[in-house]
């Protein structure tokens, strides 16, 4: 330790411990979502996206060790020493660009493909991926380039971090305004109150979570920009991997708030994926509604005994299709 601490010594640590606080409080987050995920939907889901989770959940625990060293080696064990704080700091935060690149592109693969499952168009999420790869390219070099000069040089890499936080931003802005307004597409053309709710709920979901994000890498790249001499963005710097992770469980697991109730009487979360036939999606098995004659005649036969309610629909071809008895609600008959 120098016996000689520099009188803004706390300006510099504090922004890793104000870090290190925020990144372990969203960590913490980030392990009750991935439980309540584990006990609802691990039998649903397909394994592809119960992959996805678990990688995730996997680099940000990684992301959490290489945090706690380089908090460690800064705080404790060189705490008041600049010169071996910069030059500790640079090597214990040599990947963590890099991983935070690779978390926050598999966040956008996934946002990505909902895109695709909802305008069954491949031109706007090609156009995200692009971006999303192009911003983790970035966050590699920026490690490499990073642990090779050190913090103190930070700023001479202005237009790398710039591409890759600028670019960041500018993929989540993308996919918060693609799927706002494809959701608001399918409220306005819904007759159904019920479905315009749950598409009100997914669509400021979605905007909470995007604004989430965004802010996140914006004030990292403003911190950089006009703060660059310190190391105060840090702060968003140690939470953006653990951000894109908590808002993608937050868009999974609010299937369990949104209950439909199906053909077999069980209840299952509604997916929040649709296609331009008003297909629904429940939990992994896919619905289809089946066509709606445009005339039908509809009979109602009331069963004073039971309460039953029993509807024959018959199509103009004059074929009769009688639908399931359903329970009656608890109304007087």
């Amino acid at each position: 330790m120098s016996a000689n601490i520099p009188p803004n010594i706390a300006l510099i640590a504090g922004s890793y411990l104000l870090g290190g606080v925020f990144s372990y409080g969203l960590f913490g987050i980030l392990v009750v979502q991935i439980f309540f995920y584990h006990y609802t939907f691990y039998e649903r889901d397909p394994l592809s996206l119960k992959a996805l989770v678990y990688i995730l959940a996997f680099l940000d625990l990684i992301l959490t060790v290489m945090q706690t060293n380089c908090l460690w080696q800064v705080l404790a064990q060189h705490w008041g020493d600049t010169t071996a704080l910069y030059n500790v700091a640079a090597g214990a935060d040599a990947t963590i660009p890099f991983l935070s690149g690779v978390v926050s592109s598999i966040a956008h693969a996934f946002y990505a493909w909902r895109i695709y499952r909802l305008m069954n168009s491949k031109l706007i999420p090609i156009l995200v991926m692009s971006i999303s790869l192009t911003t983790c390219a970035m966050a590699g070099y920026t490690a490499i380039k990073g642990a090779e000069i050190g913090i103190a040089h930070f700023t001479e890499m202005n237009s790398e971090v710039s591409t890759w936080l600028g670019g960041t931003v500018l993929c989540d802005c993308l996919i918060t305004i693609v799927l706002v307004y494809q959701l608001f597409r399918y409220k306005r053309h819904s007759a159904s109150a019920h479905f315009r709710n749950t598409l009100l709920l997914l669509i400021t979901l979605i905007v909470e979570t995007g604004l989430v994000t965004v802010l996140t890498a914006l004030a990292d790249l403003l911190l950089f920009i006009f703060r660059g001499n310190s190391t105060l963005y840090f702060i968003p710097f140690f939470i953006l991997s653990k951000m894109y992770s908590n808002c993608l469980l937050a868009n999974l697991n609010i299937r369990g708030a949104i209950n439909t109730q199906t053909e077999s009487g069980n209840q299952h979360p509604l997916w929040i994926d649709l296609d331009e036939t008003g297909t629904l999606i429940y939990g992994s098995r896919l619905h289809s509604a089946p066509p709606v004659p445009s005339q039908v005649h509809v009979e109602a036969t009331i069963c004073h005994n039971y309460g039953d309610v029993e509807l024959v629909i018959l199509p103009d071809s004059g074929q009769e299709s009688r639908m399931k008895p359903m329970r009656a609600a608890s109304y007087p008959v």
